[in-house]
């Protein structure tokens, strides 16, 4: 039992990471030869490879050009309102040349896709919006919805389980034709992803010279807005899993370690039941059964523990890809694809036939082996000694304590980065804060220069409300949403051509934000009604914008070009704040006020209210008054700030715990495996310990000999187990934040704990030693 038991735990970890694995980074993406679909992005020379968006002008020169790719589309999101149909909804969705259907091979469950040539305001759903919000009725195909004010027509339903695209924006759960008019064809503007085929016989380094060659072009052609872009061509399935191929490539080591545990565990058990009927098979092999039998018995019986232990551990994965999905964080790529299927089923089997060869091996290839006039002698069994067929079962148990001590450090670092990332300060007060997201597409009265004063008309209504202190609009709420950046010059600075121009993050915002979010104002003042829609153009900039730049003096009042907004007058300096995450550091940040809103097509806005009760239980009374000033705003999200940063922190919460985890059981088992050591050697040792006791060794000294072994075990494999956790630490760098991968204080943790662990399974075999009764012991034949 207690074999099967740490097997399953062993395979049944292991299957689980497998399945995630197999459906993230290994199955091909589901689209028709979807190995030879790629992605292509813009980025700029200077700086790393980037996966940046394009302009439509790009995307048609690169269309044209090419001759290694066909089908190239171009696509950008889309988040219309649905009207006319029931309360107004903000959907999720994708505008897409054409072509796009036909280049994935996927045909529709009901209808007919858009193609080139036919009508632009066609619209194909997705399966689980057709469902949700349709109630899969058929009828659907062919009526019309209106989006944004504009009717389009249902042409057809994609079947269950149809996703794109496949990273960025993936919550698209429709499709409506993008068609260039003349004055879109020439924009420079970059906001659209390409998707494109490489033709039969064409490779993927054919494609890469192809369009360096056409991105070099186009750089002399277009110098102001091309000279230091270039094509970064990549096959589809690289973004979709890169960002997730770390933490699950790190995840897959960490169950292979603590499977070899299980397996050292099993066999240092096989090895001691061995030892014990080492007398039963000398006499088997006098009487004649030949060295192959003794092996393929042994091994027989090793493969059917590790068959048993496959089933309970297949049984286990069932059970914990649901619980692993539920912990993970909500970005894990193909989530949806992730089960436990014949393929897993196969794995867990070949892993089981594997476990049992590695577990069985050692200890079938020893009892193989039996020295006959040894085994049989009648006093053998009183030798006590630890000699070198004791050896093997110590280096096991030491085995399995190295491996655990490198889970344990890798566990120790991301536990204490994540411990760090949770004391950081974001940057304001996320206490007592509520946001809610709503969109503006659709809205007359949210439109152009009637926006500030309708959005700070709503403002009001729910500051009125009883529990609300606070309340304001921003553009995008920091970590809960997305985050647009511009080109930031200083008034005075000699800028040349060929310089990269800093970037900053540009954020719009009511009177009022500042106080609402908690976020202290350094110098200078905040928004107020001085900055109206016909006053001097003004801005707020954070600390970090202001240790960046080359400002001759006091930045307030000084003046910036932020993109191609024009100049504008610092009024304020306030406190950097959590933009991306705890992860990512600030970056500089540009606060427009929404009076003088410089893009002015911003499709949502979120209202944060500070409020002085729980704002959960504040959040029902603000959307009901909100619904009630303006009805025709859909509420796309209700979130806390304390659930925000929650989410942001998923990743890391995520990766800590399962490394925490996966080495608990893993040092659990390694006690194990110290504890039946030290236990069998107590059984073993019996008649040695007797007589040293009759001749006057105290109790204290034989558990002090048995806790030496125990611990002599440990410190034996914990120096390989340091060396190992200082490579794995290496291959955390990325994964950690401000915590060097050779921590002091986690590794010293680390011995403690693993000397601790040592002692208490090597606790009670040495009480037991010392509670022997020597002429018990002696008087037996």
């Amino acid at each position: 039992m207690v074999a099967v038991t740490t097997l399953a735990i062993g395979i049944g970890a292991t299957s689980a990471i497998f399945s995630v694995v197999d459906a993230v980074l290994l199955r091909p993406l589901p689209y028709r030869d979807s190995g030879r679909l790629v992605a292509l992005f813009a980025h700029e020379t200077p700086k790393a490879e980037r996966r940046d968006p394009t302009s439509p002008a790009d995307f048609l020169e690169w269309r044209s050009a090419s001759r290694a790719l066909e089908q190239l589309t171009a696509a950008h999101p889309w988040s219309p309102v649905l009207t006319g149909r029931g309360p107004a909804e903000e959907l999720h969705g994708l505008q897409a040349t054409p072509g796009l259907f036909d280049l994935l091979g996927v045909a529709p469950a009901l209808g007919r896709t858009f193609h080139e040539g036919g009508d632009e305001f066609q619209l194909v759903l997705g399966d689980s919006l057709w469902r949700r919000r349709f109630g899969a009725d058929p009828a659907i195909v062919g009526s019309s919805l209106v989006l944004d004010g504009r009717p389009y027509r249902v042409a057809a339903v994609m079947p269950p389980g149809f996703r794109f695209p496949p990273f960025w924006a993936t919550d698209a759960e429709m499709w409506v034709p993008l068609v260039f008019s003349a004055a879109q064809q020439a924009d420079h503007g970059r906001f659209l992803r390409v998707f494109g085929r490489l033709r039969p016989r064409a490779t993927l380094e054919q494609a890469r010279a192809e369009m360096d060659v056409v991105g070099a072009r186009l750089a002399g052609e277009w110098p102001r807005t091309n000279a230091d872009l270039r094509v970064n061509l990549e096959s589809l399935q690289e973004p979709v899993v890169s960002r997730a191929r770390p933490a699950l490539l790190l995840l897959s080591v960490a169950v292979a370690l603590v499977l070899l545990i299980a397996c050292a565990n099993v066999a240092s058990l096989l090895l001691a039941q061995g030892l014990a009927r080492e007398k039963e098979v000398a006499v088997r092999a006098a009487l004649g059964a030949s060295r192959g039998r003794l092996l393929r018995e042994s091994l027989g019986e090793s493969t059917a523990l590790s068959l048993a232990g496959g089933i309970a551990g297949l049984c286990l994965a069932r059970v914990g890809i649901p619980a692993f999905l539920a912990l993970g964080p909500s970005g894990l790529p193909r989530a949806e694809e992730v089960s436990v299927d014949a393929r897993v089923a196969v794995f867990a089997l070949a892993l089981s036939l594997l476990t049992g060869l590695l577990a069985g091996l050692l200890p079938a290839l020893r009892a193989s082996r039996a020295d006959l006039v040894p085994s049989l002698k009648q006093g053998e069994r009183l030798a006590g000694g630890r000699g070198g067929r004791h050896r093997l079962h110590d280096l096991l148990v030491a085995g399995e304590f190295a491996m655990a001590v490198v889970l344990l450090a890798g566990a120790g670092l991301l536990v204490k980065s994540f411990l760090l990332l949770q004391r950081l300060d974001a940057g304001f007060r996320p206490d007592h804060l509520l946001t809610v997201t709503l969109s503006l597409s659709g809205s007359a009265r949210a439109d152009g220069a009637a926006r500030p004063a309708f959005l700070e008309g709503i403002a009001d209504e729910v500051r009125s409300l009883p529990g609300v202190a606070r309340a304001a609009f921003v553009n995008h709420v920091p970590i809960g949403g997305d985050t647009w950046r511009a080109g930031v010059v200083v008034e005075g600075e000699e800028v040349r051509e060929s310089d990269e121009v800093p970037q900053a993050v540009i954020r719009t915002a009511s009177p009022g934000y500042l106080a609402a979010m908690g976020i202290a104002l350094v110098r200078g003042r905040a928004f107020d009604e001085r900055d109206g829609a016909d006053s001097t153009a003004v801005v707020l900039v954070n600390q970090a914008l202001v240790h960046r730049s080359a400002f001759a003096g006091d930045p307030v009042g000084s003046r910036i070009r932020v993109g191609d907004f024009g100049w504008r007058t610092i009024v304020g300096v306030v406190a950097d704040a959590w933009q991306a995450g705890a992860a990512e550091p600030v970056q500089p940040e540009v606060l427009f006020p929404y009076s003088q809103d410089p893009v002015g097509w911003w499709r949502g806005t979120t209202l944060v209210v500070r409020t002085r009760a729980d704002p959960r239980v504040v959040a029902e009374s603000v959307i009901a008054r909100l619904r009630g000033a303006a009805p025709e705003l859909p509420i796309t999200r209700v979130r806390t700030m304390p659930e925000l940063l929650s989410e942001s922190l998923a990743q890391d919460r995520t990766g800590a715990l399962l490394m925490a985890l996966l080495s608990a059981v893993a040092t659990a088992l390694a006690a194990g495996g110290i504890y039946g050591v030290m236990a069998y050697a107590v059984g073993r040792r019996a008649h040695e310990i007797g007589v040293r006791m009759a001749l006057g060794a105290g109790a204290g000294e034989v558990q002090s000999m048995v806790l030496r072994d125990g611990l002599r075990l440990a410190v034996l494999g914990g120096i390989p187990g340091f060396l190992g956790a200082l490579a794995l630490s290496r291959l955390l760098r990325g994964l950690l934040h401000d915590l060097s991968p050779t921590d002091p204080a986690t590794f010293l943790a680390v011995a403690v704990v693993l000397l601790s662990v040592a002692a208490l399974a090597s606790l009670l075999p040495a009480r037991r030693a010392a509670a022997l009764d020597p002429l018990a012991i002696l008087r037996e034949p």
